[in-house]
């Protein structure tokens, strides 16, 4: 099952700084694709929050296919993976086996 979660807008803070939304996050706990957000967005970080036994690939797409922004190997060990980058499609995840992940974006 997957878990969808967001912070409450952020508050302007002068004319010249733009006001978007909080970060947001999904949990991904079994194989799947997951389409995270369509659109533009910044993907903050992947946190594997136990070791996977299949790769993990991230694409800039509604879809699991096209333009790859990283794979995570098989057995990559839990931690959190900061990428602080941009997509412009939109941030979809596949996940060819069971997982326990978490994806911040914005």
């Amino acid at each position: 099952s997957t878990g969808r979660g967001r912070t409450s807008p952020a508050p302007c803070v002068s004319e010249r700084v733009r006001c978007m939304a909080g970060p947001g996050y999904v949990n991904i706990s079994s194989a799947t694709t997951t389409v995270v957000k369509s659109g533009q967005g910044l993907l903050n970080a992947l946190v594997i929050n136990t070791v996977v036994a299949s790769a993990i690939t991230i694409y800039d797409n509604t879809s699991a296919a096209g333009q790859k922004i990283a794979t995570l190997a098989a057995s990559a060990p839990a931690g959190t993976y900061k990428y602080e980058v941009k997509f412009s499609t939109g941030l979809t995840i596949l996940t060819a086996g069971a997982s326990d992940l978490t994806v911040s974006f914005s």
